[in-house]
């Protein structure tokens, strides 16, 4: 149904869209200006560390700034050269690196991944069959939302990971639905750099970075932490950041795993906005980028006000109230980073946002205010508290008690202990530590989570890493013989993989 309401909807916008360039640099100039005033302001109200923004407009970056300090704590400053982790801002970045690829006639956007990495497979195989390049990096391959992001999060690497997938049955509609999915868009990045026979970090260096001399950017977070001149993460909680963590995104690294700097940034812009050509030389064949901006799938459709948002490959795509086209991405690490890029191709301007601290909304409300600026809308005044709250719902995590109102006793500890597992996340250990607790261990290095009773047979733990939610529920199935046969970790459940059948001793 989304593939045909997609197809008549964006030949219908194709078609109507005649809005012709109408800005003038002056406004432009001033917008910037202002914003540079706004921007502390913002930080404040919103507790950000710091931050770096760029503004380009016809092929001239009339602003490429840093604002605040790197990490709490500390004065050194954010400048255009301190790198910062992007998150989801890479997918644009690898859309451009692959498109290099497609100009070059090395790769085709309809190009089967069957042919490129023969390793891959999903649970159906008429979908491992046919899926493309385009089909995973629009979100339309079938995986349901953000498959495999808990598999990186309980230590698997890369590519443990993809060969994972294909135990997940609960797949969506192949084309005729969104799902975002980090480790699916990835895959189509790691697929054309087998093609070549290099690392992905390698084919973006030689076909991106290289050209544009983006010298503080890469997909290596080994890379970015060597950087003296980095930004730390932060997550702001009761008003106050805090740099509590650390996030190695390698093995999702085409969709969340860039570092760069404002200055490498704007370079990366002045290029889209000239349609692959930069300082007077055409880097990047403008027919294979431009067909990242066009609406591939639908990822929101609102049939009560009428919106409709398209994603691309790696874009996220609409047209405003005026008939202006829009492109956008944002990105963001629960444990500590917001970014947004926001471009409008027609009036070759664009705006990046960079900073350090998460959940907040300050990357959208800049750029928000920057452009009613520019196109002369009405001042929105709570546009800095609208996305602020809208972000920080993210941030909040699953509040279960550990106390049932009437709890009935948990049956002798024996009768949960042992190894049980699944085809998708593996072996799991249920154990006893030194001090008689109850324990949960997973993953391929088994991290170990305390078990805290609830009520006769579930017990919660503390989640942690990029997705954690608070408190997870593990929910035990007794059988006859008053011996745990299963168990269920409902934080693990969202596509129906998170029940572990009891191993038996001996087989």
């Amino acid at each position: 149904m989304y593939s045909s309401i997609g197809i008549f909807f964006t030949l219908l916008l194709v078609v109507t869209t005649g809005v012709e360039a109408s800005l003038d640099r002056r406004d432009v100039i001033k917008a910037v200006s202002d914003i540079e005033l706004y921007i502390p302001q913002a930080m404040e109200k919103s507790f950000v560390p710091g931050l770096a923004i760029a503004v380009v407009f016809e092929d001239e970056v009339l602003i490429a700034k840093g604002f605040g300090i790197r990490k709490i704590g500390s004065s050194e400053p954010v400048n255009a050269r301190t790198a910062f982790q992007i998150a989801s801002l890479s997918k644009p970045v690898t859309a451009t690196v692959l498109a290099s690829l497609v100009g070059e006639g090395k790769l085709s956007w309809d190009g089967k991944i069957c042919d490129l990495d023969p390793a891959f497979r999903l649970s159906d195989s008429w979908i491992t069959a046919n899926l493309t390049i385009k089909d995973l990096l629009s979100h339309r391959s079938g995986l349901p939302d953000h498959a495999g992001d808990l598999l990186e999060d309980l230590g698997f690497e890369t590519s443990d990971i993809l060969y994972r997938l294909r135990f997940i049955t609960a797949l969506n509609a192949f084309r005729a639905s969104y799902a975002y999915t980090n480790f699916g868009f990835s895959e189509a990045a790691y697929a054309a750099a087998i093609k070549a026979g290099l690392s992905w970090p390698e084919v973006a260096k030689r076909q991106l970075f290289d050209a544009l001399q983006m010298t503080s950017t890469t997909y290596s977070y080994k890379a970015f932490i060597n950087s003296e001149n980095r930004a730390t993460l932060h997550q702001i909680t009761d008003g106050r950041a805090e740099a509590l963590f650390i996030r190695d995104a390698d093995a999702q690294a085409p969709a969340g795993g860039v570092s760069s700097s404002i200055d490498d940034l704007a370079k990366w812009v002045s290029l889209i906005l000239a349609d692959g050509s930069y300082q007077g030389k055409q880097l990047i064949d403008s027919k294979a980028l431009l067909e990242t901006q066009v609406p591939a799938n639908i990822s929101k459709a609102d049939l009560a006000t009428g919106e409709i948002n398209f994603y691309g490959m790696g874009w996220a795509i609409k047209w405003d109230t005026e008939g202006r086209k829009n492109v956008s991405h944002n990105g963001g690490f629960g444990i500590g980073a917001r970014t947004y890029v926001s471009l409008y191709p027609q009036d070759k301007i664009g705006v990046i946002v960079i900073s350090n601290a998460a959940w907040q909304g300050v990357p959208e409300a800049i750029i928000d205010t920057f452009y009613d600026a520019v196109y002369q809308k009405p001042e929105q005044k709570d546009l800095l508290d609208m996305w602020n709250k809208r972000w920080s719902t993210l941030g909040k995590k699953n509040t279960i008690s550990d106390q049932a109102s009437s709890p009935q006793p948990a049956m002798p500890s024996k009768s949960y202990l042992g190894s049980y597992g699944n085809s998708y996340y593996g072996e799991v250990d249920i154990a006893v530590d030194s001090k008689g607790q109850l324990t949960l261990k997973i993953g391929p290095k088994l991290q170990e989570y305390l078990l805290t009773h609830l009520n006769r047979d579930v017990f919660t733990f503390d989640t942690i890493g990029e997705n954690a939610i608070g408190k997870a529920q593990v929910i035990f199935a007794i059988d006859s013989e008053g011996q745990a046969s299963s168990m269920t970790v409902d934080s693990l459940n969202e596509h129906g993989n998170g029940t572990f059948d009891k191993k038996v001793r001996g087989r």
